[in-house]
């Protein structure tokens, strides 16, 4: 039986509609469209400063610059004259050469005469010996210089037997002595004490006796 045509015309309809509600969809060989522009990162949070110490707070000191090498006419090194001592000896009498210790004290004939070099040049280093009260004994020397310094000195008499001695380098001028590029060094001293036995000591003079006059 065929459908009526008011029914047809409003299925029509209804169908006409629905096409229109859908999306539409692109067509084949269309330009794509442009993706959507990326997100603009956001901006790094600032790094904070270190706070500000407070007044009165400890600050901790930059270290200091290393000391600078010696320069000429720069203070005395204290060990500087051992480095430059060479080849310290005691003549003895019968011309054997004693070695001399540096840091200890060695025992010497007591008519024994010094010699020592020096590696380094110097026209006022003075060797001089001292007994025990630190007074100079009396004695001659020679003073050789060329590249290096020959020292020697000798005492006027005999050292006294169980004794103590000091051979001092120092500088004939000034306490210390100097090189040729005017380098100062500390002075040096040699302890030796002399074989045998301290003679006894010398009896003390007795006072004389007043003579009683006669009455």
């Amino acid at each position: 039986m065929p459908m009526p045509r008011a029914v047809l015309a409003t299925a029509l309809a209804a169908l006409l509609s629905g096409g229109c509600e859908r999306s539409p969809q692109p067509a084949a060989g269309s330009p794509a469209q442009p993706a959507p522009a990326a997100a603009t990162p956001a901006p790094a949070a600032p790094v904070e400063a270190p706070p500000a110490p407070s007044p009165g707070a400890a600050v901790a000191a930059a270290p200091a610059d290393a000391p600078s090498p010696a320069q000429p006419g720069a203070a005395a090194d204290p060990a500087a004259a051992f480095t430059v001592l060479r080849d310290p000896v005691a003549l003895e009498p019968g011309g054997a050469a004693l070695p001399l210790a540096l840091q200890a004290e060695t025992v010497v004939d007591a008519g024994a005469h010094f010699r020592l070099d020096l590696a380094v040049a110097s026209a006022d280093a003075r060797l001089a010996l001292l007994d025990a009260n630190d007074a100079a004994v009396a004695a001659a020397g020679t003073h050789e210089v060329g590249t290096t310094t020959r020292l020697t000195l000798s005492p006027s008499e005999p050292l006294r037997p169980g004794s103590r001695y000091t051979l001092r380098l120092d500088g004939a001028a000034t306490r210390e002595f100097h090189d040729a590029a005017g380098k100062a060094y500390a002075p040096a001293g040699l302890s030796v004490l002399v074989a045998g036995t301290p003679p006894p000591p010398e009896p003390k003079p007795q006072p004389a006796k007043r003579k009683r006059r006669a009455r």
